[in-house]
């Protein structure tokens, strides 16, 4: 969760139980509440191939990353005392990095903003349309399964489906309740094309041919006949309909303010700690 968290939990963790005498005489280079970086801490992770600018440029970046999660940590474990947490199962290197993702977690339940309305999927859709290009053909489809022998309303259904007249769709979604095997009337609901050839014997070798040159399709197998009328479809490569990415979008829109909070957390916790002076670079 924190790029540098384990290296300097392993290296304090060490550090305070083996060496606490030669800790003392250390130079310490950063410090962050009651947490000190040691100078030979960060000698030891600055990778061999870094020279000039490149080097400094990583050892300020180490430096800032460590005191954000240290204050961070201080923070966490503040507010987590009396939860009485027990990591005692987890091996000693990883309670740094537990105990802020609980309270990371903790927040997210208080403050995340769930509520997701249409108007925000709308607006997330139309910035983004790059990212909804279709992969595979999709449909749209009115769909019921008789048996074979049920032939009076096999007749019936393809009539029915012939129609978009409102009496003849309620009869429809009747026969599709009461006596078909198993059925979709839902126009609104968009599936793959292949997800529907899984359920129904269709044979085509050519898929975007055959879907614009058939509208009601009657096939049959030994045991039944299945009807459906092809509402609408999108071919591969075009722009996916919002409503077959709707739950997509509202789950990437829900993790994106997730980390907008645990962002802003993190800067209000640096902040305070800046303004109590409680962490400080020591040359």
């Amino acid at each position: 969760m924190h790029k540098y968290l384990l290296a300097i939990l392993i290296l304090l963790s060490f550090s305070s139980c083996n060496q606490k005498e030669a800790v003392d005489q250390r130079k310490v280079i950063a410090q962050a509440y009651d947490y000190k970086l040691y100078e030979e801490d960060l000698i030891s992770d600055i990778p061999s191939h870094l020279t000039g600018k490149d080097s400094l440029l990583f050892v300020n970046s180490y430096i800032n990353n460590w005191l954000f999660e240290m204050a961070e940590l201080h923070v966490a474990e503040t507010n987590l005392k009396e939860a009485k947490i027990d990591f005692s199962r987890q091996i000693t290197d990883y309670r740094n990095s537990l105990t802020i993702y609980e309270y990371e977690k903790r927040l997210i339940e208080q403050r995340l903003d769930t509520v997701v309305t249409y108007d925000d999927v709308k607006a997330y859709y139309d910035k983004h349309q790059k990212e909804f290009t279709l992969k595979k053909n999709i449909v749209q489809v009115s769909y019921i399964k008789l048996y074979k022998e049920d032939k009076a309303n096999a007749k019936l259904v393809k009539k029915l489906l012939r129609s978009y007249k409102e009496k003849d769709i309620e009869e429809l979604k009747s026969i599709a309740n009461n006596i078909a095997v198993s059925s979709l009337i839902d126009e609104d609901t968009w599936l793959y094309f292949n997800d529907l050839l899984k359920e129904i014997p269709i044979k085509t070798y050519n898929q975007v041919s055959y879907l614009k040159n058939n509208r009601v399709i009657v096939e049959q197998d030994s045991l039944f006949t299945f009807l459906i009328r092809i509402n609408n479809f999108k071919i591969a490569d075009s722009v996916s309909p919002i409503e077959f990415e709707y739950d997509r979008i509202v789950s990437t829109i829900i993790n994106i303010r997730k980390l907008e909070l645990i962002k802003r957390m993190e800067q209000e916790v640096f902040k305070k700690a800046q303004e109590e002076g409680k962490i400080k670079v020591i040359n």
